[in-house]
């Protein structure tokens, strides 16, 4: 079982690559994109990247609101948030799955005349 919590999920359904960890600040739900490896379409599981936005979200504003309301200080405040940010972008890779889609047509720009 805690292999399975452990388990790098931030990969190509298709071909297996590993997606880096920049791409935390990119993924959302309804983009598809293409892997760099085998070209296979793949997109963010829904349920997946919101729980994780909605957690992130919650931590990272509870030690600003309590150093807004002078429960803690600005400094300790301002330092939790940023740890925050930082253990997201670290356990980003063990949360996010990503589900293969069928290939995206490319549409052209402009139309031809006829």
């Amino acid at each position: 079982m805690i292999a399975r919590l452990i388990e790098y999920k931030a990969k190509c359904p298709t071909c297996g690559a590993r997606f880096p960890r920049r791409m935390s600040f990119l993924t959302t739900p309804h983009v598809v994109r293409r892997c760099q490896h085998c070209g296979a379409s793949y997109k963010a599981v829904a349920w997946s990247e919101y729980v994780g936005d909605i957690g992130l979200g919650v931590l990272f504003a509870l030690p600003v609101l309590l150093a807004f309301f002078h429960v803690i200080s600005w400094v300790a405040g301002c330092f939790f948030a940023a740890l925050v940010l930082v253990l997201s972008f670290v356990l980003w890779p063990y949360g996010t799955m990503f589900e293969a889609v069928p290939p995206v047509r490319d549409e052209p720009t402009t139309k031809k005349s006829v």
